[in-house]
Order: structure tokens, then sequence, then C-alpha cells
């Protein structure tokens, strides 16, 4: 005689038992695990290209791939695009010290395509058409990063200012219709 036998109630608590085990280790329902299976495959996918993106050398092609990753992914995981983000500004930093405004322009304008609210790389866009003497378009892309939260609009305002001054004999006045146009344009 086994011991389950000798004891009827154990016996029961144990098939309850391996009946709620077999239920919670159950499929999810399909429409969900796909979903969850679906998420997981375009977070890997997207981690696999930035991370082949990183390995590029030349600046100017890491920062073309991901601009162009921002166009084909307008959807992806947030913590993938922080980490695509910090490379393309270091990219337009390199590309920056190298004096290159003209690619710094050029990138800056197709990230910005599609990713409108990119608030750091209107500084950068700023920098460039300042450097080309573009003083009232850089004053633009200056407002815009100033009025979008990101870790240069202490930075951007500074640059407005010391624009605004060198076209204004030194004065402020009437910065704020910079700054309206450019919150209209965001908006």
């Amino acid at each position: 005689m086994s011991a389950n036998s000798k004891h009827p109630l154990r016996t029961w608590i144990l098939s309850l038992a391996g009946l709620l085990l077999g239920a919670a280790l159950a499929p999810v329902p399909s429409s969900l695990a796909q979903e969850a299976g679906l998420d997981e495959i375009k977070y890997a996918e997207d981690y696999e290209r930035l991370q082949a993106i990183a390995a590029v050398k030349s600046p100017t092609d890491r920062a073309q791939r991901i601009a162009a990753l921002y166009r084909d992914r307008p959807d992806m995981d947030s913590r993938l695009v922080a980490y695509a983000d910090g490379l393309f500004t270091e990219n337009l930093d390199a590309l920056l010290k190298q004096g290159n405004s003209i690619a710094v322009r050029g990138l800056s304008e197709r990230a910005l395509g599609a990713r409108p609210k990119f608030g750091e790389i209107y500084l950068y866009l700023g920098v460039a058409l300042k450097n080309e003497g573009k003083i009232e378009e850089a004053m633009k892309a200056f407002a815009k990063c100033h009025l979008i939260q990101n870790r240069f609009q202490k930075r951007a305002k500074t640059q407005l200012d010391i624009a605004y001054r060198a076209r204004n004999k030194g004065s402020l006045i009437g910065q704020e219709k910079i700054l309206e146009a450019a919150q209209k344009e965001l908006n």
C-alpha cells in the first residue's frame, strides 16, 4: 500500500496542487503571447541594428544610419531610443569638432524629419547654421531647443541670447517673438 492511499486527503491535495500548477503553467492566450513575442523580436532586431551601427567607424555613416533607424522605427523601445540618441549626439559632436557643419546640418534635419521633438538636435542644428552664417535660422533652432524639455535647454538659451544680442545691439527686447514663432512651429 502506498503512502498516498493511506491518506486520501493528502492525495486529493496533491492532485489539486498539480491541477493548479498545470493551470498556472498553461500557455498564455495566443494573442497576448504573440504580442509579447512580437515586442521581444522588435527589441532584439532594433538592438542588433544599433550594435551594428555602433561598430561603424565613420561618424557621418553612423549618424546617417541612426537617422534612417529613427525614420524606419518610430515605435522603437524607449530604452533603445535613449541609446540611439546618445550615439547620434556623440556623432554630431565629433562632426562639429571636425568642422563639418554641413554634415551636422543635413543629419540634424534628417533626424528632425523623423523626430521633430528631439530637442538636443536643435542645438546642433543651431550651431551648424551659426557656423554657416545663417544667424536668423540658428536663433530659431536655439529657441526650439530651449522650448523642448532636454539636457541642452540652458545651453540653447545662452546661444539664443548671444546671437540675439549680436543682432540687436546688446538688447534682448523682442526675443520673445522668436520664442513664440518657434513654439508655433513645434505645435
